[in-house]
């Protein structure tokens, strides 16, 4: 079985620092990886890399054993959110994604709609981008990396302090995506936001990477279920009544 992402002796020197020295990674198909730092952004680096916004010193990437750069810049049939997307203000959430599939011409309105559906939006709202909730953002920002159908996802600072009473609604999201076998990149501020939904995690530290933690196999997938449904219920709880708030100022709009 090859590997859906192969990194291979990837180095980058910033402003005279190692951020990233000799680092090696076998990443392969459905795997859920999250990536920390300890605040120095190397992971967000590594992720700039990967997505072809920064060339490795030395080193290469591989997506599906095609070399990154030989043929494009970016990797193809990957779906990326690694900065706050430049979604036009004026216009809803569905006519921005338009807007955006009409750059490569891949699908139709039915992809986008299923997009917006999968990550809880309504595709009939009229509520402009510019008076979305930081929730309702990320969500448009991952409807926008699925849309096209891309087996392999990157996402940067989804979960974070800032953000954190929606992070148990993000996680609900990315299970649905892991149950499609999508490959899926996370990073975040800390290891308690995504460990139950990645499978490996990894610490950037000192210019190279080390492992954190791997899920083990538990054959009683319903009794996981049942015991982060019943961690996650006083979160839950807490974030039920603003998410209904916002829910309902948005049909008002």
């Amino acid at each position: 079985m090859y590997n859906e992402i192969l990194i291979d002796k990837i180095s980058k020197n910033i402003d005279g620092k190692n951020i990233l020295q000799n680092v090696n990674m076998q990443i392969k198909k459905g795997d859920t990886i999250g990536f920390f730092d300890v605040g120095d952004g190397a992971k967000s680096v590594l992720f700039q890399i990967l997505c072809g916004e920064l060339t490795p010193d030395n080193g290469i990437v591989y997506y599906r054993e095609e070399q990154l750069g030989k043929f494009s810049e970016t990797p193809r049939d990957v779906g990326i959110s690694i900065h706050p997307m430049g979604f036009i203000k004026e216009f809803n959430g569905y006519k921005n994604l338009k807007y955006i599939a009409g750059i490569n011409g891949n699908i139709e309105d039915v992809e986008i709609i299923d997009s917006m559906k999968t990550v809880g939006l309504k595709p009939e709202s009229r509520t402009k981008v510019g008076d979305f909730s930081t929730r309702m953002s990320q969500k448009l920002s991952i409807a926008q990396a699925i849309m096209e159908g891309q087996d392999i996802l990157i996402f940067d600072e989804l979960f974070t302090k800032e953000n954190i009473k929606n992070h148990r609604e993000l996680r609900k999201i990315l299970c649905l995506l892991k149950e499609r076998n999508i490959t899926i990149l996370l990073t975040s501020d800390k290891k308690e936001y995504i460990e139950k939904i990645c499978d490996k995690g990894y610490m950037i530290q000192d210019g190279g990477i080390k492992e954190l933690f791997i899920k083990q196999e538990n054959k009683d997938e319903e009794q996981i279920e049942e015991k982060q449904i019943e961690e996650e219920q006083i979160e839950e709880e807490q974030i039920e009544e603003e998410m209904i708030v916002e829910e309902i100022i948005e049909e008002v709009s």
